[in-house]
């Protein structure tokens, strides 16, 4: 994998920046194992991945974070740690994201189907260094997006692929999570809350620009959380204690939220979001070459898990599963991952019976 000169104005540049080695029970470095910072062009652009894994002889996973913009590195390690001992994981910082994000990144080249061919260009460079013929690929939310218009364009790159807090209609989604919000607001007699999200008008085609979706998931977001159909079903997620995991991070060097997570946030929902929330896989995506696995949280109300289903049951697969986490909502590793892990076991073994 190329390791080109970080440009003078990327955040990543801080020297104090590094990931942590595997070490066996003695605290010797573990043989065949990795653990690397590593810079790589992509589509004329310079972006980082995060290589980590116990032995290069497990399969290797692209991990599609979630977002638009939200890296989701230490969250991941910090809930499923067993991930890097089952694969040899490549952490990526998508275009505009995370240690990704620099100040010279044109806006025009943030689009959703230049993220696809970054993520198909390094898919070939892993497969390269690696020397494995096809990746497994596991996409979250927005990174779900990415990876199910991946593998639909190149399908031979890919072992199977592994979706979870799955997009598949936006508007669908965010009208089920619409009225399942003011059903939980009348339930609770929250009556402040009810009268200030009751006066957005439900999400429909006649909301078309940024500033629109902007304002109405700035009010959806919080409560949504609050009553449990958020990121996580439970009232322990604390979006700014999530942020700050940034800075407790070494991969991110020195005040990582600061420097790395909300600068590339910030940039990525601004030119991206209007990608995402006008999306509608039933329209575009529903033949696929490859085993297609999907997970939904039931009580997700960001990626709504009815419609979540209702796209598993519409596409075609030589192989597919849908997985429901009874108690989770849109991120599953967050609120369940011993199942999460067990879940991800057992596709690896099914994969490996297919051989």
């Amino acid at each position: 994998m190329d390791t080109p000169e970080l440009p003078p104005n990327q955040v990543a540049a801080d020297t104090s920046a590094h990931t942590p080695p595997f070490v066996n029970d003695s605290g010797a470095l573990l043989e065949g194992s990795i653990a690397e910072i590593e810079t790589i062009e992509l589509g004329g652009v310079t972006q980082t991945v995060i290589l980590r894994g116990a032995s290069l002889a497990n399969p290797v996973l692209l991990f599609l974070h979630g977002g638009p913009g939200t890296s989701e590195f230490s969250l991941v390690r910090q809930r499923c740690p067993e991930l890097e001992e089952l694969f040899t994981v490549a952490h990526w910082e998508q275009r505009g994201s995370g240690l990704s994000y620099h100040e010279d990144i044109d806006p025009e080249t943030m689009t959703l189907a230049q993220i696809v061919e970054d993520a198909a260009e390094l898919t070939r460079s892993l497969c390269e260094r690696f020397e494995k013929p096809k990746i497994y690929v596991m996409g979250h939310s927005w990174g779900t997006l990415v990876g199910a218009n991946l593998v639909h364009k190149y399908p031979e790159l890919f072992e199977a692929y592994i979706g979870f807090g799955h997009v598949a209609s936006t508007l669908r989604s965010e009208q089920v999570g619409y009225d399942w919000l003011i059903a939980q607001l009348t339930e609770a007699g929250d009556h402040e809350n009810l009268e200030r999200f009751s006066a957005l008008p439900r999400p429909d085609e006649t909301i078309e620009t940024f500033e629109e979706w902007n304002t109405y998931l700035r009010e959806h977001r919080p409560l949504c959380q609050k009553y449990g159909g958020g990121n996580s079903h439970y009232e322990e997620w604390d979006t700014e204690k999530i942020i700050t995991m940034y800075d407790e991070t070494p991969e991110y060097g020195v005040k990582g939220s600061e420097r790395v997570m909300l600068p590339g946030l910030m940039f990525s929902i601004e030119h991206l979001l209007s990608a995402f929330v006008f999306q509608d896989l039933f329209k575009s995506l529903t033949e696929f070459k490859l085993p297609m696995y999907i997970m939904n949280g039931v009580h997700d109300y960001q990626t709504a898990h009815q419609v979540a289903y209702e796209y598993y049951e519409a596409i075609s697969a030589p192989k597919k599963r849908f997985i429901s986490f009874e108690r989770s909502a849109h991120t599953p590793f967050y609120d369940e991952p011993e199942r999460f892990m067990q879940v991800v076991r057992e596709i690896i073994a099914e994969r490996r019976g297919a051989l």
